[in-house]
Order: C-alpha cells, then sequence, then structure tokens
C-alpha cells in the first residue's frame, strides 16, 4: 500500500475515492440526480447534449478544484508541522 504522500503526489486517484461522505451528502446527491433526470426529460435532444456537456465541463472542474484543495492543504500542513518540530515562527503561547 503506497503512503498519503505517495497517493497526493502521484495524483491517484485511489486516495480520493476511499473517502466515506456522510449523509448529508449522499442526500444531496440523491437530490441532484433526481433533479437532472426530471430536466433532461423536458429538454430536446440538442438541449440535452448542451446540458450533458455543461455537467462534464463542470465535473472536470470540481474534480481539478478538488485536487488543487487537497495538495494545497498538504503542503500547509507539512509546512504547519515542519515549523513545529523546528520550534521556530511559533507564539510563545502556542509551545
Amino acid at each position: 500500500m503506497k503512503s498519503a504522500f505517495e497517493e497526493l503526489i502521484l495524483q491517484n486517484s485511489l486516495y480520493m475515492e476511499s473517502i466515506k461522505y456522510g449523509e448529508t451528502y449522499n442526500q444531496a446527491l440523491r437530490e441532484r440526480d433526481k433533479n437532472y433526470k426530471n430536466l433532461v426529460k423536458t429538454l430536446t435532444k440538442e438541449q440535452a447534449e448542451l446540458l450533458e456537456n455543461l455537467v462534464n465541463s463542470h465535473i472536470r472542474l470540481e474534480a481539478e478544484a478538488s485536487d488543487c484543495n487537497l495538495f494545497e492543504g498538504f503542503k500547509a500542513a507539512i509546512r504547519l508541522m515542519m515549523e513545529c518540530l523546528q520550534n521556530r515562527n511559533l507564539p510563545s503561547d502556542c509551545l
């Protein structure tokens, strides 16, 4: 099994796929899927294709944003950890 660091650096999606979402997320996902299916039923073929392209673009954007946010958060955590371990740049009340 690869370390979390290797997973993040190598941008392996298995790490992200192992995240478990709560019921609030799952409920919103079901609602979104229901609304999407109902909307598609009302569209012409051309409109449905345009909507599908829009949704796919949004999915790619959100996936890229998630990867970037995760990586930036990981870098911030490593930096904080290094500063704590080196015991520098910390206010005295944090020690």
